[in-house]
């Protein structure tokens, strides 16, 4: 029996699109010629196992992954639906294990590519005030973290909030 592979090519219209990816066509495409830039610089440098290059890379033609979009595609399909590994395996007619090489080596490589195109999220919020200031209000999400406390007493008294006591669930029995 032939396994089925899915590939960028077989989407045949703009709704299926939008709903396999999370983006527009026209959205793929500009973000692909960022993606395929990001991608070439990482494979002209790194191995896909992530060791430094020795040789000029060559895409293979048996390659599971043969194009940008295809590559851009599988990763977005990935981050969008959160499937578990096989089962992205099985989509692409791949063995589990290179899922699990592509999603590691992709994601770095979308990163950079979201970077590149000025989508990636900030990590400091230290242009924050200027654009609260055109908003009435503004909804923050965030997560919550803990944090390691001091071991002083007053010291931990200037850091800590007193929204939270941090006691341990009892289990009913």
């Amino acid at each position: 029996m032939k396994q089925h592979r899915q590939n960028y090519a077989s989407i045949t219209n703009e709704r299926t699109h939008t709903s396999l990816l999370g983006i527009s066509p026209s959205a793929f495409r500009e973000l692909c010629s960022y993606f395929a830039a990001a991608w070439k610089a990482r494979i002209s440098m790194f191995t896909l196992q992530g060791e430094p290059r020795k040789r000029q890379s060559a895409e293979k033609r048996s390659n599971v992954l043969p194009t940008d979009e295809d590559k851009l595609f599988f990763i977005l399909k990935f981050c969008k639906n959160n499937p578990i590994q096989q089962e992205l395996a099985h989509d692409f007619a791949m063995p589990q294990s290179h899922a699990n090489t592509w999603i590691h080596v992709l994601l770095p490589v979308l990163a950079e590519a979201l970077y590149r195109m000025r989508q990636a999220p900030e990590r400091e919020a230290t242009y924050l005030p200027e654009i609260l200031e055109a908003y009435e209000y503004a909804v923050l999400d965030a997560t919550e973290r803990l944090r390691e406390r001091p071991a002083k007493d007053e010291q931990q008294q200037k850091v800590y909030s007193g929204k939270k006591k941090h006691i341990p669930k009892k289990i009913s029995s």
